[in-house]
């Protein structure tokens, strides 16, 4: 039987692609049993009764909180969640059918921390979203190795075991929690992969302001 698996979506006014990103989750090639949370941080928009609508029929739990920001909200699904290995994925990323294959066979290496999918510019999107993802794109594809130094809570599966010896992401981050954490897990002795065939879509911030408000708190 293949290892079980959870997979935590952190979602704040996610109502653009959060259908799309729910319903890769769901098509999944895995044959392992796959746990899925939504954590809803939030949101004002209709992110929450889309959610619900796939609530109702699969394996989709849903934690209501305030806003309490990302990092929390990651925190609280990844202490909700069951299973030795539990994944990262944002809500504005969507999954290839074999990404959760293709990240877990990397974890029968005891070594392995985390392994992050390679993220890619989806087609037809605007030329601020081209901007961001063909930059991400030329970075990952100078790597020479499959092992980094980081990875990104964008879309990658960590080993439980190795987070209960360094702690979850410290909340005093709003943006570089998961640089933080690949730190911490390097430093424990762990590995970390970039997956390169494990694929997914990730979609920038569409307008002006939220695509420098990103690429500043990056900087």
């Amino acid at each position: 039987m293949k290892s079980p698996v959870s997979i935590v979506i952190p979602m704040y006014n996610a109502e653009r692609h959060i259908r799309k990103v729910l319903e890769a989750v769901l098509n999944q090639d895995y044959t392992g049993p796959v746990e899925i949370i939504v954590v809803n941080d939030g949101s004002t928009d209709n992110s929450l009764e889309i959610v619900k609508e796939f609530k109702q029929t699969d394996n989709v739990k849903v934690i209501d909180q305030p806003n309490q920001g990302a990092v929390k909200a990651t925190n609280n699904g990844f202490k909700a969640a069951s299973h030795d290995i539990t994944c990262s994925v944002d809500s504005d990323v969507v999954l290839d059918t074999g990404w959760a294959r293709k990240i877990i066979e990397e974890f029968d290496d005891p070594a392995i921390g985390a392994v992050q999918g390679y993220i890619k510019t989806p087609e037809g999107v605007s030329f601020l979203e081209r901007m961001a993802g063909y930059d991400l794109e030329y970075r990952y594809d100078k790597l020479k190795s499959k092992y980094v130094t980081q990875v990104s809570t964008a879309n990658t599966a960590y080993r439980r075991s190795a987070l209960e010896k360094v702690g979850l992401f410290d909340p005093q981050f709003k943006y570089g929690y998961d640089n933080d954490m690949s730190y911490r897990l390097q430093k424990a002795g762990y590995k970390l992969v970039n997956k390169r065939d494990a694929i997914c879509d990730h979609y920038w911030k569409a307008d002006l302001i939220g695509y420098i408000k990103q690429q500043y708190r990056s900087a």
